[in-house]
């Protein structure tokens, strides 16, 4: 039975020890800059240079995480930073950067890079984009089902690339890659590597109706974990998952005790379904960390995967309190076989003592427990502070911490227990006519690779006056290998007993024959093509410098153009054609109103979009602008059958329309002498090489997290008519998969309105954070849920400045906007794009849009986003 590779995370040295002690086939890494979780401890170059040659003489490769976006001031920093990874040999890089992947392609076509789960790769036409771009592995969405990842996997093995999947840890709320909320909220993006996590606060879920404002209608939930998922656990489904190249355990921000106790039970659970054996209970998963657990997308409705009422650890659930004598014994029925012991964490779940709300208690046992008939009995005489909880007959145990594991991982760290391959080597040895002893080893190591190495003593053994070194005691002596991972299968022996050396002598040839064979492992993953990369290198960097500090003769006179991004059909029909309107991006809303209602398995509805795009067609037919489709950001296998089947419906009636999408591979698909293909903001464009790679987009939309000075040094190197700006309306925050609040809290919000609501009411949802600022919350037709930001944005103010550097193209979007307002503001807009204005004039404007507008933004416009 096939194996996949078993990846653990890891955020330090003893992480690394640790992972590799207990059976990693592969870790993954990163430096101390351009890594996605900026807050782990991380390590220096000099330090995965150590953790490079350590983890491959246990066998063990190593990845190296490059996948956050990279600013245009940063590409020659990267450039030289993976240089460096690719000297030490690393075995591949992750990346997210679509410029990135470009320029390693140019400059180390031999260096592996795994597409990182940033790129959110979901569909086939993902993995022919990945393999275009010299990509070797693909770490898939995890909002896939089984049934997806199968078939794309099967597809990626066809195009020789792997397919790698998260089998256990923390997930998000969002899809990867399209989460900007922690970016807009405080700065801290998670395409920096710097989340702030705002999906593991509290939220409460408002709505009302969306036609008319109705007093009756307002209502608001319980203060809920809303957008918190619960850690992912395949443990239990490892056979299902076996298909893939890869298994992924996150988690390099995670304790010692997580990376050994997970990675030693997968492995463990691995190792049994090599020799199709039943795999043991997974029970210590639970002591080490989790959230509860789901089993994602993968095998799990959405409904499932959400822990709305706690967003940090769990433990190991074992029973309920069924008697409590009030002071410090507790007696609880038990549901697991784990037994809670001397220096144990214990946690209560019970009532609060001051209002109807859950509360718990924590405590450190200092005695082992005991049973008292089937109960099991919990003193805790070492608290000196009073039990504030009311502990009842529903109150739930759970061991949060476990000392014994605790214990058991500082031994990991000492070697005392390992679970790592073993490189297999057979010795020869003899003395020379000079009597002169000689060492060969043939070592055979992980990545396949035979070591040989044939190494002659310094020191001449002498001839023996009485007691001659004999056979047995040479071969006693290279038996020992200390702790390093080698498994002698065969030694041979060729000598007369004849001769004499002191134990010292035989000790130190022993020692200088494994010297030198750790030292050959270690060469043999250096690169054997440095010439030409440095050459390549030097290519590179030369050109780089070359259009870095060209003369730029950019005409700022230039045409400019307006965009504006509308999902409605009465607000095409309403807009002014006077008005100076470029380009409309048409997104189809959502076919239900009330997504409360929304079956998260209904079909993609074709004949819904054809008609709703035949009307627009209509109405547009004598405009002056030109009429985009946008498509959906998330595009799986049934939302592209659905799509193309709209186009060829649409191409019967004669209709060719232009396209707007962030669906990577299907620009060679879509893209024709008489269609336009614009690229939407989740392409994530940070920097010029991106806007190279995707050259075939006839426009493309910057990243809205691009500070000003960012946009100034990204202008420097690119086609200006290749860009475009969003300045001013709605703005996504992040697009999920997962529910906004689970069915029953709905029926129960149901049946408190005081008037009826069926599926085509017209709702409009909201969450709302602990500081009352509101995100609404919108559907779309892929049974997605869109985030907005709780601000519109507005960046008038600072049209003077982009015009003076050079950007032409500027777009608006007023999706969901109130169709009373939508003249208004295009008007708003039109004047402070076409007109020579001053800034007094601009911040006029601005003012005025604050009209429209409840309260506006800059979003990361005017400060540097780390």
């Amino acid at each position: 039975m096939k194996i996949p590779e078993l990846l653990a995370p890891v955020g330090n040295m003893n992480h690394l020890k640790l992972a590799i002690y207990n059976g990693a086939s592969s870790i993954y890494l990163s430096g101390k800059d351009f890594g996605a979780r900026k807050y782990a401890e991380n390590f220096t170059i000099d330090e995965i240079k150590e953790a490079v040659k350590f983890a491959h003489l246990y066998n063990v490769k190593v990845y190296v995480t490059v996948n956050i976006l990279i600013k245009e001031g940063e590409l020659e920093s990267v450039i030289d930073y993976v240089m460096d990874l690719y000297k030490i040999g690393v075995d591949a890089i992750l990346v997210q950067d679509i410029g990135l992947i470009k320029i390693i392609k140019e400059i180390i076509p031999n260096l592996k890079i795994h597409a990182s789960t940033q790129l959110n790769i979901h569909n086939k036409e993902g993995i022919d984009w990945a393999k275009s771009q010299g990509i070797k592995r693909v770490v898939l969405s995890r909002e896939l089902s089984l049934s997806e990842v199968k078939e794309i996997t099967k597809y990626a093995h066809k195009n020789n690339i792997e397919c790698e999947i998260f089998a256990h840890g923390a997930l998000c709320y969002s899809y990867s890659g399209h989460c900007l909320l922690s970016s807009y909220i405080g700065g801290r993006s998670g395409n920096r590597g710097r989340c702030a996590q705002p999906c593991r606060q509290k939220y409460s879920l408002v709505f009302e109706n969306g036609s008319y404002l109705d007093e009756n209608f307002l209502k608001e939930s319980e203060e809920k974990y809303l957008l918190s998922p619960k850690d992912l656990s395949l443990y239990d489904d490892l056979e299902k998952i076996l298909l893939c190249d890869s298994l992924k355990i996150e988690g390099r921000m995670r304790s010692e005790e997580y990376v050994a106790i997970v990675v030693s039970k997968y492995r463990q659970a691995l190792n049994k379904l090599r020799h199709n054996k039943n795999i043991p209970k997974g029970e210590e998963l639970s002591l080490v960390f989790n959230r509860k657990f789901t089993r994602g997308h993968l095998l799990d409705r959405p409904n499932k995967i959400m822990n709305y009422n706690k967003p940090s650890n769990n433990g190991l659930f074992i029973g309920k309190v069924v008697d409590f004598n009030g002071k410090n014994q507790i007696k609880i029925k038990t549901e697991t076989t784990t037994i809670p012991e001397k220096g144990d964490g214990i946690l209560i779940e019970g009532k609060s003592m001051y209002e109807n709300a859950t509360a718990s208690y924590g405590f450190e046992l200092s005695l082992d427990a005991q049973f008292d008939n089937d109960l099991l009995v919990l003193k805790t005489i070492r608290e000196n502070k009073n039990i504030d909880i009311k502990i009842d007959k529903d109150s739930k145990v759970y061991i949060s911490k476990r000392n014994e594991i605790v214990n058991r991982t500082k031994q990991d760290l000492k070697c005392e227990h390992h679970s790592y391959k073993k490189s297999i080597l057979n010795l020869n040895f003899k003395i020379d006519k000079n009597n002169y002893p000689i060492i060969k080893g043939r070592l055979k190591i992980g990545n396949g690779n035979i070591i040989q190495l044939k190494y002659k003593g310094e020191e001449q053994w002498q001839t023996a006056r009485n007691r001659p070194v004999d056979s047995d005691k040479i071969k006693t002596n290279l038996q020992k290998v200390d702790n390093l991972p080698f498994y002698i299968e065969h030694i041979n022996i060729n000598y007369k007993e004849d001769l004499f050396t002191p134990n010292s002598s035989l000790n130190q040839l022993r020692r200088e024959f494994y010297k030198k064979l750790t030292v050959k492992i270690e060469e043999s993953y250096i690169p054997q093509d440095l010439d030409k990369v440095k050459v390549n290198y030097k290519k590179y960097k030369d050109n780089f410098y070359r259009e870095k500090y060209r003369v730029q003769n950019k005409n700022i006179e230039s045409e400019k153009s307006i965009s504006l991004y509308i999902n409605s059909l009465e607000t095409l029909e309403r807009i002014d054609n006077k008005l100076n309107i470029n380009r409309i991006y048409l997104e189809i809303p959502d076919y239900d109103k009330n997504i409360l209602f929304k079956d998260y398995k209904s079909p993609f509805n074709i004949n819904y979009c054809v008609n709703f795009l035949k009307e627009a067609y209509n109405i547009s037919m004598d405009k002056n602008y030109e009429l985009v489709w946008k498509w959906p950001d998330i595009t799986n296998k049934e939302t592209l059958n659905g799509i193309f089947k709209v186009l060829g419906i649409l191409s019967k009636f004669s209709i060719n329309i232009n396209i707007m999408c962030s669906a990577l591979g299907l620009i060679e698909v879509l893209k024709t002498e008489d269609r336009k293909i614009y690229g939407s903001s989740y392409l994530n464009v940070y920097n010029h090489e991106t806007i190279k790679n995707l050259n075939k987009f006839d426009v493309l939309t910057l990243s809205p997290e691009l500070s000003k000075e960012d946009i100034s040094e990204l202008v420097k190197n690119t086609d200006l008519e290749k860009i475009e700006m969003i300045v001013g309306g709605v703005v996504e925050a992040m697009i999920s998969k997962k529910p906004i609040l689970p069915k029953n809290n709905i029926k129960n919000l149901k049946k408190d309105l005081n008037i009826k609501i069926t599926k085509d009411t017209d709702i409009n949802l909201s969450i709302k954070d602990m500081n009352n600022n509101y995100y609404p919350v919108k559907g779309s037709i892929t049974n997605d849920i869109i985030l907005l930001y709780n601000k519109n944005l507005s960046l008038i103010k600072e049209i003077n400045y982009l015009k003076s550097i050079g950007i032409l193209n500027f777009a608006v979007d007023l999706r969901w906007e109130d169709n009373e307002n939508i003249n208004k503001i295009i008007n708003i807009f039109n004047e402070s794009i076409f007109n020579d204005l001053d800034n007094n004039a601009l911040n006029k404007l601005n003012n005025k849009l604050n009209e429209y507008y409840f309260e506006t933004t800059d979003l990361n416009f005017n400060k540097t986003l780390k």
